[in-house]
């Protein structure tokens, strides 16, 4: 400040602190503005396909809530940062570092003149991978033809191994996470899953003759030579006679068809059946 020159002889300044002559030099000083620390849902979360984005909150505001566009610096190696929002496309542990865009004119709230706090900080938050079942498979009974394993279908999930079969027994599938890097099973493990699914036998009754007028045994199920094999059906004389019915075995250590009244093992596979050649009428 300076007296004018009409009052520069005749006036002086009252307190003479900083004056010079007719000159009055006071200092005075800009406060660095105090700018918000932005906030961040840090709360775990679970891979989606496509990512997945937060925003955070009390982004370039004041202390007093107004806006001040630029004041907060974002970076971050892993993640797309828009403005305030970030995106993570995987799962993993993100970070985000947050400073001021001009740390000499800037502090973060609760700074003060001589120890403004200026450092940047960091926030974190982890996508977890999105957990799957090991899927359930079911089976069938043994009819003839290919038999297809039953489980849903999901493209995040790789089948191989006995994803179909034709003869009674057990199968065996692998099935295998595409991408064990966003994907784990519900126990949090990442190898490939076994399971097993089965064709069941299928059940006949030991059959009964179907004709007595002949020199070898028929029997009403037509299943001979597909089910079971026939031995003791072919006499010359009128009579009874006993034939054994011996169930085939199948390619998976099991017989295709089981007996109604058996175990379905392998030291079940015989019956007898008793048949007869008529007497010729004269």
């Amino acid at each position: 400040f300076t007296l004018s020159d009409s009052y520069s002889d005749n006036v002086t300044w009252a307190d003479g602190e900083g004056a010079v002559g007719d000159t009055l030099t006071l200092p005075y000083r800009i406060e660095r503005l105090a700018i918000k620390r932005p906030g961040l849902d840090t709360s775990e979360s679970s891979y989606v396909p496509g990512g997945q984005s937060r925003t955070m909150t009390d982004f370039d505001k004041t202390a007093d809530g107004g806006d001040f566009a630029g004041a907060i610096a974002l970076s971050s190696d892993t993640l797309n940062i828009t403005g305030a929002t970030l995106t993570a496309t995987d799962a993993g542990t993100y970070t985000v570092t947050v400073s001021l865009s001009d740390t000499a004119n800037l502090m973060w709230v609760g700074g003060t003149h001589d120890e403004p706090l200026t450092d940047s900080f960091t926030l974190s938050w982890t996508v977890n991978p999105a957990q799957l079942d090991v899927p359930t498979v079911t089976g069938g009974t043994y009819n003839g033809s290919v038999i297809n394993a039953g489980y849903a279908e999901d493209a995040r999930i790789t089948a191989s191994g006995e994803t179909s079969g034709t003869d009674a027994g057990e199968y065996a599938i692998m099935f295998a996470l595409a991408d064990t890097h966003n994907y784990v099973w519900t126990d949090g493990t990442t190898a490939a899953r076994k399971v097993t699914w089965k064709i069941e036998q299928a059940v006949i009754a030991a059959p009964s003759q179907s004709n007595e007028d002949e020199q070898s045994a028929e029997f009403s199920d037509g299943l001979a030579g597909k089910a079971y094999t026939v031995s003791g059906d072919r006499a010359t004389n009128a009579g009874s006679y006993t034939a054994t019915l011996e169930l085939i075995e199948g390619g998976k250590g099991l017989t295709n068809y089981k007996w109604s009244d058996g175990d379905g093992s392998l030291g079940d596979k015989w019956r007898e059946v008793t048949w007869r050649i008529a007497p010729k009428q004269v």
